[in-house]
């Protein structure tokens, strides 16, 4: 049977016993069995708005004989079942239930995306998924879950903005310019400073600037150029789904016809994200 990775999420009430009362009803779907739960972990919200209450965080490992959809449609009745109102988007709630993976599967339908497009980049996701669940693989980036947690750390603070049109990189870079939640220093892909500032293959993931470009596609990335640590991808309107078949590394994808309409909501996932991979505050001072 195919192994599933469930992540698990509150910020409403009683967090610990909303948490508990999930996994107990989990335990229940139908041809399924837990196999492994994560320590819960406390984080600070991301994204959504301003004022929401600090999260329990939390994953499972769980295998199946279940559909995508009927799978999908278990965790949301557990969710209604334990008080979930969808009210906000990113806004708090009392439980919040995500299939992120399920075995070697790719859905991309609007109901339903798997593997979950947040997962490459959401340390607050990867760490407790890592503590059950570090040997599957995203099927698409061909990545272990293990690896993907490294890379937040590990790799270049270094972001790049792909697509075809370079007019609107250049308005979608300028705008996240202003909107990001760490400094952004442009620079060039090829950029000798950059490229140096891996030369012990670990940089500091700490780093109060992180380095922004732009390319004009995700695809036949050299092999002499470190990865970034994220590629905001404005993909086109005849792109199937909204992760393309090839990446060298973590991805947000973004349709362009929807950044154009909408930029400024473009641009706050981004950052988003962005804050997503974030290291949590040290909290030795």
């Amino acid at each position: 049977m195919p192994h599933a990775l469930i992540a698990l999420g509150t910020n409403l009430g009683n967090r610990e016993e909303n948490l508990r009362l999930a996994v107990e009803a989990i335990q229940q779907l139908p041809s399924s069995r837990i196999l492994a739960v994560s320590r819960w972990l406390a984080t600070q919200p991301v994204g959504g708005p301003a004022g929401q209450g600090e999260f329990l965080n939390g994953a499972l490992r769980l295998v199946t004989e279940l559909t995508a959809s009927e799978l999908l449609a278990g965790l949301q009745s557990i969710e209604d079942r334990l008080g979930r109102v969808r009210t906000e988007r990113w806004g708090q709630r009392v439980l919040d239930l995500d299939l992120l993976l399920l075995g070697d599967e790719v859905i991309d339908t609007p109901r339903l995306q798997v593997p979950h497009p947040g997962l490459v980049f959401r340390r607050f996701v990867l760490e407790p998924a890592a503590q059950v669940a570090a040997d599957m693989v995203h099927p698409r980036l061909g990545w272990s879950v293990g690896q993907l947690r490294a890379h937040l750390d590990e790799s270049i603070p270094w972001v790049v903005v792909a697509g075809d049109s370079a007019e609107l990189r250049a308005q979608f870079l300028a705008r996240l310019l202003e909107a990001s939640p760490v400094a952004l220093q442009v620079a060039q892909r090829d950029d000798s400073a950059l490229l140096a500032s891996n030369q012990a293959g670990r940089s500091n993931p700490r780093s109060d600037t992180w380095q922004i470009s732009q390319s004009e596609t995700v695809l036949n990335w050299p092999e002499s150029t470190p990865v970034p640590r994220l590629i905001l991808a404005l993909l086109p309107e005849s792109a199937a789904g909204t992760s393309p078949e090839k990446s060298p590394c973590p991805l947000l994808g973004l349709r362009a016809g929807d950044v154009a309409r909408d930029m400024a909501g473009a641009v706050a996932a981004a950052a988003a994200a962005i804050s997503a991979m974030l290291p949590w505050p040290d909290p030795s001072g």
